[in-house]
């Protein structure tokens, strides 16, 4: 929430912001393909060949190779609540954030969809 409100200060208008979200990014429905398109369009740019070699090396590490090679141990619960505890304010007030820019880009007729809006905002995980 603090960089978004720096370019904001900076006189950008929600409109010309756009957020993605890592987990959206890459498993999106169209994943990693679609999501280079939604930018490239965004800015205003050609679409980018998503066949190229980069854009499909990162597809392929991201959800092949690497997926079934990470598996790790459940995270203690200590570790969770020290964590949540570390994070929860940020990304609450990233939440609050990304809705406000959200509607304030639909009722200025802005780009469709350039930030995201949390469904239910962000639930510490202690409030869960």
């Amino acid at each position: 929430a603090f960089h978004l409100r720096e370019w904001l200060a900076a006189g950008y208008a929600p409109g010309q912001i756009k957020v993605l979200l890592f987990e959206t990014f890459y498993k999106g429905a169209g994943g990693v393909s679609e999501s280079i398109l939604e930018v490239t369009r965004f800015l205003g740019v050609p679409d980018a060949d998503v066949t190229a070699p980069m854009g499909h090396a990162i597809y392929t590490w991201y959800n092949g190779a690497q997926r079934g090679r990470n598996e790790y141990e459940p995270m203690l619960g200590e570790t969770v609540r020290l964590l949540d505890a570390l994070f929860c304010g940020p990304n609450q007030a990233l939440a609050e954030l990304l809705r406000a820019l959200n509607k304030a880009t639909h009722q200025t007729g802005g780009h469709q969809g350039q930030t995201i809006e949390p469904e239910h905002g962000y639930a510490c995980v202690t409030e869960r």
